[in-house]
């Protein structure tokens, strides 16, 4: 079993189930576990405004999907796609680089959050 291989199989035993909804700045989203979903792993719906998650995947890899699908999530709710002019591919992109940032921070034994902080002279 490869190095990856053995993480995610230590992961699948941690990780909680994928929830029922994600919060989000114009109220709590619901996540679907969806069986076929042609030609991806999920999908942000910003009209029934619903994340839909293909449900044959692995755990580890189910919990990546909505951390992308939020991020779609998150753009949407800010109208940046409309706003800044945001081509969908550019957004695709941006998807990837803040989910794979998110998750990577969530399944971190020690995420930033919880680093410790030396504060600094005069910071109070």
């Amino acid at each position: 079993m490869t190095a990856i291989g053995a993480a995610k199989k230590r992961l699948e035993k941690e990780l909680p189930p994928i929830p029922d909804s994600v919060p989000s700045a114009k109220g709590r989203v619901e996540v679907r576990l969806v069986k076929d979903l042609e030609s991806c792993s999920g999908l942000y719906d910003p009209i029934e405004r619903v994340i839909l998650v293909e449900s044959n995947l692995t755990l580890v890899d189910k919990w990546c999907v909505v951390f992308h699908e939020a991020v779609h999530m998150a753009i949407s709710d800010s109208d940046l796609s409309a706003t800044a002019g945001l081509t969908a591919e550019v957004e695709e992109h941006v998807a990837v680089c803040i989910g794979n940032y998110l998750v990577t921070q969530a399944l971190s034994a020690k995420p930033m959050l919880r680093w410790p902080v030396k504060r600094r002279k005069g910071d109070g």
